[in-house]
């Protein structure tokens, strides 16, 4: 298999000067604290219905993919 690429975003949070907390906001297209790409989801997709895999398979190529 290929290479995993993963994209984190953080927010960035300070007090200015006049005392004002100012948080700069996540990208539009994040719109949850952890989600899958589209590329992870397409590959899922492939996996179950050009190569006929259970559910599961896919399940457990990501876990030997990813560490945790």
């Amino acid at each position: 298999m290929g290479s995993t690429l993963v994209t984190e975003y953080r927010r960035v949070s300070g007090v200015c000067a006049c005392g004002q907390s100012h948080r700069r906001p996540f990208p539009a297209a994040v719109s949850a604290p952890v989600q899958d790409g589209a590329g992870l989801m397409a590959f899922a997709v492939y996996l179950t219905h050009n190569l006929m895999c259970s559910e599961a398979q896919p399940g457990y190529v990501f876990d030997q993919q990813v560490q945790w």
